[in-house]
């Protein structure tokens, strides 16, 4: 007997294909969730500590200010007055550190060509560029030894942070703790930005500064002398790191490197970078 096609017989198989079809896509296929997120059913469920459509965006810590610093807005130190600002149970330098001399009152020495710059085994200092300018705005670059010298590079009662007091900072701006370890790549998008001075500071930056952090594009110093990013008092480099007195334990290096924090022109968050002892960074003071 032979089949008699109708048109009704022809809808029905249409619709028959066409729910097969939608039965069968992926809603996930085309959407990237970020900061760990999981795309379920076609929505980013996200991780502790990030919110948004794609999980883009960090949950904003309730921030307070408490009397860490003790109610003090300044220090003076090697003749020049450092803003402080306190943040959570910390009190932190509110711009890099600029001395030429050691807690003691002896000089940093400086004055290196790039290859003697490279060499240093003991504590060296540097102008970014040799500019005697740039410190005013910028502060100085100190190479990790300088961060340990036992004549001490910040005042009486401050010290250089180690990775973990940088950890505490990022924790209390609302860092997952699942972020503690990460390195090499970007932790928490929006800390960075919080950190860094915003365009409508005096020195500007492109973050919100609503800390009083004030974070600027310092440049650096490699260990082969030559300057890092094209700094000008007219314009920005591509961003600035902050030395940790931290050894980097985690990765086997030919020579020990050591944690910094590093903020780019780029992005919002911050990275945490190991680089050996010959490099040249600045530093922020931490009340002990």
């Amino acid at each position: 007997m032979k089949s008699i096609s109708t048109p009704l017989n022809c809808s029905l198989l249409l619709t028959l294909i066409l729910v097969t079809a939608l039965g069968c896509s992926n809603p996930c296929e085309d959407i990237q969730c970020e900061n760990g997120g999981i795309c379920i059913s076609g929505i980013c469920e996200c991780p502790e500590g990030f919110a948004g459509e794609l999980c883009d965006s960090i949950v904003q810590t309730q921030i307070t200010y408490s009397d860490s610093c003790l109610d003090q807005n300044s220090i003076t130190f090697d003749g020049y007055d450092y803003n402080i600002v306190a943040i959570g149970s910390q009190c932190w330098f509110a711009e890099n550190l600029r001395t030429a001399h050691f807690a003691n009152g002896d000089p940093i020495p400086s004055d290196f060509n790039n290859p003697d710059w490279g060499e240093l085994n003991t504590a060296g200092m540097t102008e970014y560029q040799t500019n005697p300018m740039i410190p005013e705005v910028y502060g100085q670059l100190y190479n990790w030894h300088a961060t340990t010298d036992p004549r001490g590079l910040c005042p009486s009662a401050w010290h250089v942070p180690s990775d973990e007091e940088w950890t505490q900072l990022e924790l209390y701006l609302g860092m997952p703790e699942w972020h503690n370890d990460l390195s090499g790549q970007l932790r928490a998008t929006g800390i960075g930005t919080n950190l860094k001075a915003s365009p409508s500071n005096s020195h500007p930056w492109n973050g919100t500064d609503s800390l009083g952090f004030t974070a600027l594009p310092a440049g650096g110093r490699s260990s082969s002398g030559q300057f890092l990013d094209n700094q000008t008092l007219s314009g920005f480099s591509q961003g600035t790191n902050f030395w940790t007195t931290s050894l980097d334990t985690v990765t086997s290096w030919p020579n020990d490197r050591y944690w910094t924090r590093k903020l780019l022109d780029q992005h919002s968050g911050v990275y945490r970078d190991p680089w050996t002892a010959q490099y040249g960074f600045s530093v922020r003071c931490l009340k002990d």
